[in-house]
């Protein structure tokens, strides 16, 4: 399997190479051209994105842009509380992403109706609460960090939303 991943990640370099350079060989009288290609960490990838699936992945991928950052903060919550999250917390998370953003911010109710969005793909699991009041909740999160990087792997403005350190 490594061998073939290296001759994958061999022939996407090849077919990128703009200006190879070459060496000619002599080889039994016969002048050989030979193209030198160096393969990169970025051609590894490339192979290793294509190879390996998350389930997650393509559901991630399909979401609209403002639930892919609900997912996200969600995502960021848990990092300090665990797996599970309050709803206020990602709310407060989401109001403050779209804010340095310069995107418009959902309502409460529509983050709220996102969260079950995401609930309803399985990628989280929103409790309810003892009043029944939705923006009080907690959020379970049932797929992992690594899951959504992979997904939005090139998406640099998503990534960062994982990154970035913000002060709510």
């Amino acid at each position: 399997k490594m061998l073939d991943a290296r001759r994958q990640a061999l022939d996407i370099a090849q077919r990128g190479d703009q200006s190879p350079s070459s060496v000619v060989n002599a080889i039994h009288g016969q002048d050989v051209e030979r193209r030198i290609v160096r393969v990169g960490l970025n051609h590894v990838l490339q192979v290793f994105r294509e190879s390996v699936e998350s389930r997650y992945a393509d559901v991630i991928q399909r979401l609209p842009q403002h639930q892919q950052i609900a997912l996200l903060c969600a995502l960021r919550c848990s990092r300090t509380s665990g797996s599970t999250v309050a709803m206020r917390d990602v709310i407060s998370m989401y109001s403050t992403v779209c804010k340095r953003r310069g995107l418009m911010r959902a309502s409460t109710s529509e983050v709220v109706h996102m969260m079950q969005n995401l609930d309803a793909a399985s990628l989280l699991s929103v409790g309810k609460s003892r009043k029944n009041a939705l923006a009080s909740s907690s959020v379970r999160i049932l797929v992992q960090e690594d899951d959504a990087r992979f997904a939005l792997a090139d998406s640099a403005v998503m990534l960062d939303i994982l990154d970035r350190k913000m002060v709510q």
